[in-house]
């Protein structure tokens, strides 16, 4: 399962730890203090419990307060964004869409994100399914991923039965749009040249982005490609200097520029501090 698309900032502290499979995985985190997610979107389906603290979810342009005991759903299509305004504290669950069963897929697919904010018991019976999941990926025995797989459907299922605010899902002709963006974000993609390319004046596609993604068309791409920027620059060894070309990005100075202020680092010092973290593991 690839996390290409995973969300860029300042990184988050595990706390019990995370176990992670090809198509599924576990993460129970403390996100630092103004911690900021940026808007993303997943090729999988996640799901995140609030184990403690405060935050906000901007779920498909509409934003959400996060306390204890909520818990969401985001499939494929939902673009959201996470910050932490009081020592939030997730269990994040993964899976991509081979291992689901298509039935819970076409569910996923044809709604928007499910959040739904629980009763002690309620929450409490679905972290236990959690930590449980957990203990089974953590023996990794011959039937681990079968009870992984039925417990991940249990939890989603117990999820959409509590759930009581129903999210928009972002509309088809969106969903394509920013497919497209996402794909060729790496091109000399212009506004101009994106409304060309879908049959619309550059002026209403300008204003379907600031609607439906609540940003404009320049800031999505510039999320996008600097997300690309930092999973290049954490996970290879290639120079500051190609990795903006290859992100879209036609000057350097411009690249910093962007780059500092989506995530508060340079290039290089982003690099460094990645290094330095994958050394403490």
């Amino acid at each position: 399962m690839t996390r290409n698309n995973m969300p860029i900032g300042m990184p988050w502290l595990t706390d019990f730890g995370d176990v992670t499979r090809d198509d599924f995985g576990i993460t129970h985190k403390k996100l630092q203090d103004e911690f900021d997610s940026c808007i993303h979107w997943h090729d999988y389906v996640e799901i995140e419990l609030v184990v403690s603290g405060r935050g906000i979810n901007v779920f498909n342009g509409v934003e959400y307060q996060l306390t204890e005991g909520d818990v969401y759903v985001a499939s494929h299509f939902d673009c959201h964004r996470v910050i932490n305004t009081d020592k939030l504290e997730l269990i994040d669950i993964n899976a991509s869409f081979g291992f689901l069963d298509k039935e819970m897929i076409d569910y996923l697919s044809t709604t928007g994100g499910i959040l739904c904010h629980l009763t002690p018991e309620k929450y409490n019976f679905i972290r236990t399914m959690a930590e449980s999941l957990f203990d089974d990926m953590s023996k990794n025995t011959p039937f681990s991923k079968f009870s992984a797989k039925t417990t991940i459907h249990d939890i989603i299922i117990n999820i959409i039965k509590n759930s009581d605010i129903k999210v928009e899902p972002m509309p088809q002709h969106i969903q394509v749009i920013t497919s497209y963006v996402n794909r060729n974000f790496n091109t000399d993609l212009s506004l101009e040249t994106l409304a060309s390319n879908f049959n619309m004046s550059s002026n209403y596609l300008g204003k379907l982005f600031k609607k439906h993604m609540n940003m404009s068309y320049n800031d999505y791409l510039n999320t996008v490609r600097i997300k690309y920027a930092c999973h290049m620059i954490s996970s290879s060894r290639i120079g500051i200097k190609e990795i903006a070309f290859s992100s879209g990005y036609s000057s350097t100075e411009y690249f910093h520029t962007v780059f500092k202020k989506h995530t508060g680092f340079t290039p290089t010092q982003y690099r460094a501090q990645q290094h330095k973290l994958q050394s403490m593991k």
